[in-house]
Order: C-alpha cells, then sequence, then structure tokens
C-alpha cells in the first residue's frame, strides 16, 4: 500500500470522526483539506431560527408586523439621516445578558409619495407663465387654506379656488405684457398686464399675487399629510414677459417633522411597550 493510500484511508477515518471543540466559548471544527462541511438545516422540518429581512410599504404594516412577531427583545431603530430616513425593527434584537442573530428584521424606507415629488421638483426653479399655470392647475388638490405664521406674523393663506382662479388667469393672459406694481402690507404683490394686438392696446388688468399660499402633502408614503407653506414668487423681464416660481422654505423640517410623527405614531401603535424604540440605525 502506497503513501498516498495510507493518507486517503487516515483523512477518511479523521474526516468520520471529527468533533467540534471549544476557543473559549466559540465552537470550531478542523477539516481535512479538500472535505467540505455541510449544513443539513434544510433536511430539518423546520428552520432553526427565522431569517428574513421584511420590506413593508406603510407606517400600519410595520406596527401589524412587530406585534405580530415582535417579543421583549424586539428593538426598534429609526434612522434619520436627511434624505436616507427609515425604520427598521429587529425582532431577533439582543439582550443585556445574550446576543441574539439579528437576523429576522422588518424595514419601513419612508419612501416619499409622488405629490411630494413633484412640488420637489418645481421647488426653486423659475417656469415660464403658461408652464407654472399648469402645474398649479394640475395640483390644485394638494392646495388648501390655512392659517400659517413666520416670526410671529400670523395669516390665512388663499383656498384651492382662489389660486385656481389665479391660475386660469395666468394661462389666458399667457401673451399680456405684464408690469410690476407695489407690494400690499402683507406681503401680496401687485401684477398689471396690457393685452395688445398689432401695436393697439386691446385690455388692462391687474392681478394680485399672494406671497404665500398652502398645500396639504404625506411626505412619506403609507404617512399622514403635512400642511406645508410655499411662498409665491414672480419676475418680470424686459420684454414684458413674467416668470414664476414656487420656494418651500420650511422643505427639511417638514421632512423632519414628518419623521418624528412617524415614530411616535409607531410607539403608539406597538402594543408591547417593552419593545424599545431608538434614534440610529443597525
Amino acid at each position: 500500500m502506497d503513501q498516498a493510500a495510507v493518507k486517503t484511508i487516515i483523512e477518511t477515518i479523521a474526516a468520520s470522526a471529527l468533533q467540534a471543540t471549544k476557543i473559549g466559548e466559540t465552537p470550531f471544527l478542523v477539516v481535512p483539506e479538500d472535505y467540505q462541511l455541510h449544513d443539513l438545516e434544510k433536511v430539518l422540518p423546520a428552520p432553526r431560527r427565522a431569517v428574513q429581512a421584511v420590506t413593508v410599504q406603510s407606517l400600519d404594516s410595520l406596527a401589524d408586523y412587530v406585534n405580530r412577531f415582535g417579543t421583549g427583545h424586539t428593538a426598534v431603530f429609526c434612522d434619520s439621516t436627511e434624505g436616507k430616513q427609515s425604520i427598521t425593527a429587529v425582532i431577533d434584537y439582543h439582550t443585556p445578558a445574550t446576543p441574539a442573530w439579528c437576523g429576522h428584521t422588518a424595514t419601513w424606507g419612508c419612501k416619499t409619495t409622488i405629490e411630494w415629488n413633484r412640488w420637489m421638483e418645481v421647488d426653486g426653479a423659475w417656469m415660464p407663465q403658461e408652464k407654472f399655470a399648469l402645474f398649479m392647475e394640475a395640483q390644485a388638490q394638494d392646495i388648501v387654506a390655512a392659517e400659517i405664521g413666520f416670526e410671529g406674523d400670523k395669516r390665512r393663506t388663499p383656498t384651492a379656488a382662489a389660486m385656481l382662479t389665479i391660475a386660469r388667469k395666468l394661462r389666458a393672459e399667457r401673451s399680456a405684457r405684464w408690469e410690476a406694481g407695489e407690494h400690499k402690507e402683507n406681503g401680496d404683490g401687485m401684477l398689471a398686464f396690457t393685452q395688445e394686438t398689432k401695436g393697439q392696446v386691446k385690455g388692462r388688468g391687474d392681478l394680485v399675487i399672494p406671497e404665500y399660499f398652502a398645500v396639504s402633502l404625506r411626505v412619506f408614503e403609507g404617512s399622514e399629510p403635512s400642511v406645508t407653506p410655499v411662498r409665491f414668487m414672480y419676475a418680470v423681464g424686459d420684454d414684458g414677459k413674467l416668470s414664476l416660481r414656487v420656494d418651500i422654505p420650511a422643505k427639511q423640517r417638514v421632512r423632519q417633522v414628518a419623521f418624528e410623527d412617524a415614530r411616535a405614531a409607531l410607539a403608539d401603535k406597538i402594543e408591547n411597550k417593552q419593545i424599545g424604540i431608538y434614534m440610529g440605525r443597525v
């Protein structure tokens, strides 16, 4: 019997008698070269532990999932990083005395809504008169009358119907020549327009532009709507053409408040009050 055959026999016998040992509390196994160690969990009637990364699409679904699977060991982590907000429940989290695998999670990704994204796309962007009017008409359902305040100055914003009237006026007078007038004491602007045909004045008029209006938007899918102030701005060029834009000055704060509201709502919806809710990420 040559040495290669002897080596094969020895390794075969050794492999059949493999025994786990420990370094400290960590078990390990020495496997001969060219052998493979197989996990036979898949042949068991059920897994030994849950390993699942679930993505839910609403805050209510996250609460329902935690209420179904959560234990006193479950922990919830709320990541408030701007633009990357998320809430993750780790169902099998560590305890002070016992570490855990943390392999069973459920995450709500705080995906922003279509309506929020549409307003963010035009935020701070100058638009020609007709394009702006069409946008306002399309998004009129988001506009609400609300009481807003800046530095103690409380004011009532226009209704959706009033803003829709302005948008339609802008679209109807898209060929007019515009002039900017004096601002009112409340900050509203005055615009005068002239309609000309072949050098002849065919009509005159004016239009009041409110300094602010308000929109009610759901920032995140599956969250509650928030009222957001919007600044209404305009500029008249040397050629009499009108440009308009909207600014949402508190957008970052609105997102942060929406996230904080979601965290508070989740805490109320979770039935097991032993479950910890932390600011941070895993």
